[in-house]
């Protein structure tokens, strides 16, 4: 009985993925983190960027990483549409005026590649499905 319990565990924790800083999440899940690295490489694949930004201490931006962006079907699309850019309101070097608008974290644009208009703002967290549905219609 305790190895069944052990193995439940250790195959929960493989499982479940955790990312213990936005570096090793963007790493992981193939973000860029740099604005504009992500900008050229948009303009070459001719997509806009999806853009999130998150900052030291927030609970629901580590919520976001860990359980909606990193969720199978949220990646999927996210992959397919948009060229995903993470970025850390510390401690990124650049970030563009018109993305520091909203104090609020997290919070996530889609950026157009083309004029680097915002073109969707979703602000704070929320659960996989109605994160998906703020995309409807685009």
């Amino acid at each position: 009985m305790k190895k069944f319990v052990f193995l439940f565990l250790f195959f929960i924790n493989v499982f479940a993925l955790t990312f213990g800083d936005y570096v090793s999440f963007a790493k992981y899940m193939g973000y860029e983190t740099d604005y504009n690295k992500a900008l050229k490489k948009a303009k070459e694949k001719k997509k806009d960027i999806f853009v999130i930004i998150i900052k030291s201490g927030c609970k629901y931006c580590h919520k976001m990483m860990d359980e909606v962006l990193s969720e199978r079907g949220v990646d999927r699309y996210l992959s397919r549409n948009f060229v995903k850019l993470i970025l850390h309101r510390e401690k990124s070097a650049y970030i563009p005026d018109l993305l520091l608008k909203r104090r609020f974290t997290p919070v996530s644009y889609v950026v157009g590649y083309k004029d680097e208009s915002i073109k969707q703002m979703i602000v704070g967290y929320m659960e996989d499905e109605q994160f998906l549905w703020q995309f409807k219609g685009n």
